[in-house]
């Protein structure tokens, strides 16, 4: 239902104010389940999308409506179900134009319930640092001959990013392409 509240104040300036409410004594849509919590719709195929998976227990037209941290209307989405079915809707993390919000945090509100998810788009910074190479001569000091050379690098490394998540450290051969090894510590 849409429900209107108006107000009259002693001068007879007037406001109103109306809402979208579900108003029955059962469900119409059960069974929600969200796919991601953070998103970064920039196209490399990875966490692209925001979905939104539901069963449906009668006929019914739902209209997902999806805010910004400022409580913004950014983009709706509107599905027809004609009967009890499994449904969901995806959220491509643009506007009702088509370009990609803002990043920030956003609800998609479909009547009293709400799901949040963030959008993500900026890669992390990083950095790898190394030294110049370090040569160890070992000398034998009874007959001052040497007994050896060892070499080493000094490696360092950062990541930043305002939604960290892990890393990890590989190595491969430089003729060897697509065979990355991990480095344990």
């Amino acid at each position: 239902y849409m429900i209107r509240l108006s107000v009259w104040d002693l001068a007879g300036n007037r406001k109103n104010d109306t809402a979208t409410v579900l108003w029955a004594s059962t469900a119409d849509v059960a069974n929600f389940e969200q796919s991601e919590d953070y998103i970064s719709p920039n196209g490399d195929g990875i966490q692209d999308i925001f979905e939104i998976t539901y069963e449906t227990l009668r006929p019914v037209n739902l209209d997902f409506h999806i805010f910004n941290e400022a409580g913004q209307l950014v983009h709706t989405l509107s599905k027809v179900h004609t009967k009890g079915e499994d449904g969901s809707v995806v959220w491509d993390g643009t506007d009702g134009s088509g370009v990609v919000v803002d990043d920030g945090v956003y609800t998609v509100k479909l009547n009293e319930y709400e799901f949040r998810v963030v959008i993500d788009t900026e890669f992390p910074d990083i950095s790898l640092l190394y030294s110049p190479i370090h040569q160890h001569v070992m000398v034998n000091p009874e007959d001052g001959l040497i007994k050896g050379v060892s070499f080493s690098v000094d490696l360092s490394g950062w990541a930043v990013d305002d939604n960290f998540s892990s890393w990890s450290l590989s190595r491969r051969v430089t003729d060897d392409p697509p065979h990355w090894v991990p480095v344990n510590g």
